[in-house]
């Protein structure tokens, strides 16, 4: 089973053809006082790679998260195309939900076109 994953995968990542267009992405969510995006190495940094985006972060050489303010954050990602953040939500997760946690959410140019990529 998990070799046909691998398998799926790199024969997915194989046939994607890039775009004339280049999207960036950014991801993750305030938590606390925190901000953590995935580190260009993580495993979300190299499918955002693999996928052929221009993740915000992937210049970063890590492989786990890293915590910024949220400043730092919007700095980057205020006019990025995508954001695309997990949750686990019991039920469906809006952009309401979004407003309801942090208000300052709806300043991305992403939130506001509603380029918003929720993983529940």
């Amino acid at each position: 089973m998990i070799n046909d994953i691998e398998s799926n995968y790199i024969t997915t990542k194989t046939t994607i053809k890039p775009s004339r267009e280049q999207f960036n992405i950014f991801s993750g969510k305030k938590f606390g006082q925190f901000w953590h995006v995935p580190a260009g190495n993580s495993y979300m940094g190299n499918f955002y790679r693999d996928a052929g985006v221009n993740y915000l972060w992937s210049d970063n050489s890590g492989t786990g998260s890293v915590p910024l303010d949220f400043e730092t954050v919007y700095n980057k990602a205020y006019d990025a195309d995508y954001w695309c953040f997990k949750v686990g939500f019991n039920g469906d997760y809006s952009r309401n939900n979004l407003i309801n946690e942090y208000e300052n959410y709806s300043d991305f140019k992403a939130f506001k076109t509603g380029n918003i990529i929720i993983c529940n």
